[in-house]
């Protein structure tokens, strides 16, 4: 049965959902400013110091520059400095300005979760799904860090919700919209590359249209994503002489190689992929909570006393140095892929993840129901996009808690269609048990 919406539905529908989605926002803000003036801030992160540095010498036409390395900063991509360079001119202070820039884009990631939800289930389930997004304590915390996670990860949501819309919808303007969209996340995080890749392998195969109009929307998308690319590509080939759109696989690998030569030939001459000479021995006095090969590999120096892990070497010495074989590549893929995976499980069963009860959720309403009919393709695009950031920590030979914080808000839009679908189960249930009891009182009157 369909149903006609009468007169001015149309318009009264629009403007319902209008006004929840400014609640919505207004809600998530006052949570998280809450949360801020309630428990505070303490130090400025590690990460976020480097930004706001770089913010700094980027305001103040020394370039980009940050602490940790000497020469240009290659390995962090450059939206979020520029972010918080533009918000110092309101607050006048680069860490405060880092933490602001993180609040409002985390106050604004249940819209595109609640859209999301939405395209995937129901309306209903959209609500659900922004409100788990709103109140998660790990969301509401990285809104007010100076992590680049955060305002990643709302960009990550807008790409994912304009790729479900475009996936249905024959549109090669949607499709530009989305290569722009990914390319904005991938000027915070260069690892949104591979959900990229997902995107366009979706809008080839599993959106309508004959393969010519379906490789034009593919084309518009790639060249929309490589036009927002092209800056950051001049800058590393003026800095280098090397033609790539980022350096951080670079480094993960030259900081790989390094971890593999100190765990196979510890306490022998190791020569580095920069062809200098070096002995990791053993420290047994590092901290726990980092492999004495990582610190080594981090922080170890030649025999000439020179630093040569990658914090202690200028990038560009670093990017034209060191070359990279498809066969590195592959031993540290099967590396990491052993060692982190173990790491992955660990972060999932996390209190900071909401388990056991979010993953739970997330898997009845990921498995409750057979996917059927337009929205199958949706839902296997979602779902293939919270593997990408996991297959990206596969490439690391260390990783950390947050590498996963991206996958939160996703598994929020399966929890809140779990939460959905046990609603219906207990109203089912409630109104099959009321009317058997029913039944039995009107027998029981009727024999008496």
């Amino acid at each position: 049965m369909t149903f006609e919406p009468e007169h001015g539905e149309m318009h009264v529908r629009p403007l319902r959902v209008w006004v929840s989605m400014i609640l919505l926002l207004a809600a998530s803000l006052a949570v998280r400013s809450a949360a801020w003036a309630h428990w505070g801030t303490g130090t400025i992160e590690s990460e976020g110091a480097e930004y706001a540095r770089i913010a700094e010498n980027l305001r103040n036409g020394v370039g980009f520059v940050g602490l940790v390395t000497p020469g240009p900063q290659l390995n962090f991509n450059p939206l979020y400095p520029l972010l918080i360079v533009g918000t110092t001119f309101l607050t006048n202070n680069y860490e405060w300005a880092a933490r602001l820039v993180c609040l409002v884009l985390g106050a604004l990631l249940p819209l595109p979760v609640f859209g999301i939800a939405s395209r995937l289930f129901n309306r209903r389930v959209g609500y659900i799904a922004a409100v788990l997004t709103l109140l998660h304590p790990l969301l509401v915390n990285l809104s007010f860090t100076t992590f680049s996670e955060g305002p990643y990860t709302t960009l990550l949501l807008v790409a994912v919700y304009l790729t479900i819309v475009a996936i249905s919808q024959a549109s090669t303007k949607l499709w530009l919209l989305v290569g722009a969209a990914f390319g904005l996340a991938w000027l915070i995080r260069a690892e949104v590359t591979a959900a990229f890749g997902i995107a366009v392998l979706f809008v080839l195969f599993a959106a309508g249209g004959s393969l010519a109009a379906r490789s034009k929307r593919a084309l518009v998308a790639i060249a929309a994503f490589l036009v927002l690319l092209m800056p950051e590509v001049i800058f590393i080939y003026k800095s280098t002489g090397k033609l790539r759109p980022e350096v951080k696989s670079i480094i993960f690998s030259y900081t790989g190689k390094r971890i593999l030569a100190a765990e196979t030939r510890p306490g022998v001459d190791y020569e580095s992929p920069g062809g200098h000479h070096e002995v990791p021995s053993p420290a047994p006095n590092f901290d726990e909570g980092q492999r004495w090969e990582e610190r080594w590999a981090f922080y170890g120096i030649d025999s000439n006393l020179k630093g040569m892990g990658f914090p202690l070497r200028p990038h560009v010495e670093l990017v034209r140095e060191t070359h990279v074989s498809l066969r590195d590549t592959l031993r540290l893929f099967v590396k990491g892929v052993r060692q982190n995976t173990s790491e992955l499980f660990r972060a999932l069963s996390s209190d900071w993840f909401g388990s056991p009860f979010l993953p739970a959720l997330a898997l009845l309403g990921a498995l409750r129901r057979p996917w059927r009919g337009p929205r199958t393709s949706q839902r296997l695009f979602v779902l293939l996009i919270a593997i990408a950031p996991v297959l990206a920590t596969f490439f690391a030979l260390w990783t950390q808690a947050r590498y996963y914080f991206a996958l939160v808000p996703l598994l929020c839009i399966w929890a809140a269609n779990g939460l959905f679908e046990m609603g219906l189960w207990t109203k089912a249930t409630t109104m099959a048990a009321g009317w058997k009891s029913l039944s039995r009182s009107a027998l029981f009157h009727r024999g008496r």
